[in-house]
């Protein structure tokens, strides 16, 4: 995670005591990401979908879609 654009990004809203959720095609080590201090982890795929699948512009807007629904639904309503 070091030097990383996402540690940018939670070093800044922890200047400013904001809570930051790393979302990500597939997460490995998520407990490392906890630890960082993210409040939340989103993975856009269950791990179960072919790679050529996931990658495909209608499925991966709709994965888009539902994290950033997850995330708007449980942190800003």
């Amino acid at each position: 995670l070091c030097g990383k654009v996402p540690m940018g990004i939670l070093n800044a809203a922890k200047r400013h005591a904001l809570p930051v959720v790393a979302i990500g095609g597939s997460v490995e080590h998520s407990d490392a990401l906890y630890r960082a201090g993210f409040c939340d982890i989103v993975a856009l795929t269950d791990g179960s979908t072919p790679l050529s699948e996931a990658m495909r512009k209608d499925v991966t807007t709709l994965n888009i879609e539902r994290a950033a629904e997850y995330v708007a639904r449980k942190y800003l309503m």
